[in-house]
């Protein structure tokens, strides 16, 4: 767990300081196994990081849940996707659109297998 911790006082850091090509870097993978193997602890982290200020931490975050084998309350986390959405900053979401793009095809795919419709289209304000 210290390690985790100190992952995310780098990542507090660089988003402070306004860095973004180097917190870019530092969420990538291999580095994002840091929330990958501490999915258990995700809500907290996710918790750390209030938005629009911390839009590309909280991008990494829901990555990592989408990356994990299972979403183990996959409505919560349409309820933080959508938040998400609504209130990132698109700056921020420019450095990983990847990880956007991989979260809206989890679920995209899970609604899909669910046959469960989605209204609406949220769109990133800038």
């Amino acid at each position: 767990m210290a390690t985790l911790d100190q992952f995310v006082v780098n990542i507090r850091q660089l988003t402070t300081d306004g860095k973004f090509s180097d917190l870019a870097q530092a969420l990538s993978s291999p580095n994002v196994d840091h929330l990958t193997k501490n999915i258990q602890h995700i809500d907290s982290i996710i918790a750390t990081f209030p938005l629009p200020e911390y839009s590309m931490c909280m991008l990494a975050c829901l990555h990592a849940v989408v990356k994990a084998p299972n979403i183990p309350d996959f409505d919560l986390f349409l309820t933080q996707v959508d938040t998400f959405i609504q209130t990132s900053s698109a700056e921020q979401v420019y450095y990983l659109p990847q990880y956007l793009c991989e979260i809206c095809h989890v679920i995209t795919e899970r609604l899909r297998k669910e046959n469960r419709a989605r209204v609406g289209k949220l769109e990133i304000k800038s």
